[in-house]
């Protein structure tokens, strides 16, 4: 299978793209334009003119294809033998291995990939990439157009040189998704019923009955006569002891 539009592969995600996906009105308007960029660049902005060789069946088929064609991205773009394929790949499109390499490089922060600078190891191009001095030359070569483009054709023409008519093939990329582990559920537990509890019958108190108190009667005191009454009954009897 060949790799989807964007469409198919964004609609793997549980959305569809109609008139009201791309309403701004729409809540999840900005989850939707977010979802369209993740998407473009897995299929698009991350491949450019090189070779695609996701297993595009696989991937399709996996429970979230669109994490499984970033996935297959950076695996394909660690593979050894998917760069040298691939930059002879782009070397026939007028790209010097120098940019290839220095793509090789990027992609460790875009995708993910494992970048290995030891990867023209045992290939042709082993001693004879310089990406470093490329961009150095270049720059120096800025203010001079003409002048850059020719040592970009001249790259490219000497990578030529001995360059196999057929092009190696690359490998078959298919990401290993790991599917989620199923939730088992928890095993019901029955609860032990409770054994009623029978209260104990409270013994009634009979109430002791009160002694009633019969009350002592108080005994009258007769008041006494005031001392000034007897002082004044004094001073009488005294006048009248003067008299006689």
């Amino acid at each position: 299978m060949s790799a989807p539009n964007l469409k198919e592969l964004v609609e793997t995600q549980g959305v569809v793209i109609d008139d009201w996906f791309y309403n701004s009105n729409n809540p999840n308007y900005q989850n939707n334009l977010a979802l369209l960029n993740r998407a473009s660049s897995a299929l698009y902005g991350d491949i450019g003119a090189n070779l695609d060789v996701r297993n595009w069946d696989a991937i399709m088929a996996s429970a979230d294809p669109l994490t499984a064609a970033e996935v297959a991205l950076a695996l394909m773009y660690s593979n050894k033998q998917y760069l040298v394929a691939n930059t002879e790949h782009v070397l026939k499109q007028g790209y010097a291995p120098e940019q290839a390499d220095l793509t090789y490089q990027q992609m460790e922060d875009r995708v993910g990939a494992s970048y290995d600078e030891n990867w023209t190891e045992g290939t042709r191009f082993e001693g004879r990439i310089d990406t470093e001095d490329y961009l150095l030359t270049l720059t120096r070569l800025e203010s001079n157009p003409a002048a850059a483009q020719a040592y970009q054709d001249a790259k490219v023409e000497a990578a030529k040189v001995d360059a196999p008519v057929v092009t190696p093939s690359a490998p078959v990329i298919t990401p290993v998704i790991v599917s989620p582990a199923p939730v088992v559920p928890p095993v019901p537990v029955t609860p032990t019923p409770l054994t009623p509890v029978t209260p104990t019958p409270l013994t009634p108190v009979t109430p002791t009955p009160l002694t009633p108190v019969t009350p002592t009667p108080l005994t009258p005191i007769t008041p006494m006569r005031s001392n000034l009454a007897l002082y004044g009954f004094g001073a009488l009897a005294l006048l009248l002891l003067l008299r006689r």
